[in-house]
């Protein structure tokens, strides 16, 4: 008895296919949208949203500031496409010339500040002070020197002993008009230690031609 054999045909092909036909939009979809990705990043870093802007420090020095400084500085910080600015009192020291009257806190300084905020929203930047001891932010008038941020300052005599009487000792800097003795200590120094470096003429030489 003769059988009829009929061919197995196999349905992968044909899912496979399907499969394929069905990844091939989704695959165009994400590298499409990879592209844009990354031609907005490019963009991005060529001309930077306010967002990701730096901001800077700004320094306020000698408490000396003027309205008319304040609105330049912020004006050159816009041009330069900064995203605002940090206030921050900085003392440098200098001549009385150098001085301000722009004390923290101050009504002086309350109207600076609202000169620079009011000029910040003008420019559509943003505006922050720092409060850093000593320098900005945490002082003001109430703070007298004794209260103040300390310098340990020193001066040295050379004493050649033995000495049985009072030594008058040289006054070390004083700051504002406040000091305060913290120790003497006293040491056998080495022979030569009483000797300024500049009374031994050092010389410095160099092999780089025309260094020395």
């Amino acid at each position: 008895m003769n059988k009829l054999i009929l061919p197995k045909i196999s349905h992968l092909p044909i899912f496979s296919s399907l499969a394929l036909l069905m990844l091939a939009p989704t695959y165009a979809a994400q590298k499409s949208s990879a592209t844009k990705e990354a031609t907005s990043m490019e963009a991005n870093f060529s001309v930077p949203p306010t967002d990701s802007r730096p901001r800077t420090w700004w320094h306020w020095i000698n408490e000396n500031v003027t309205e008319d400084g304040i609105t330049k500085d912020l004006e050159a910080m816009k041009r330069i496409g900064l995203k605002g600015a940090q206030i921050t009192n900085i003392y440098q020291g200098g001549p009385p010339e150098a001085q301000g009257e722009d004390v923290i806190l101050s009504p002086a300084w309350i109207k600076a500040v609202e000169h620079a905020a009011k000029e910040c929203k003008r420019l559509g930047l943003t505006l922050g002070a720092s409060s850093a001891a000593g320098c900005s932010g945490s002082g003001g008038p109430w703070i007298t020197p004794e209260l103040s941020m300390q310098e340990v300052v020193w001066r040295h005599k050379f004493i050649k002993g033995p000495v049985n009487e009072k030594i008058a000792l040289p006054q070390p800097q004083i700051n504002d008009g406040f000091y305060r003795d913290i120790a003497v200590l006293a040491f056998p120094t080495l022979p030569g230690d009483a000797v300024p470096v500049a009374a031994l003429h050092p010389e410095i030489s160099s092999d780089i031609p025309g260094v020395d």
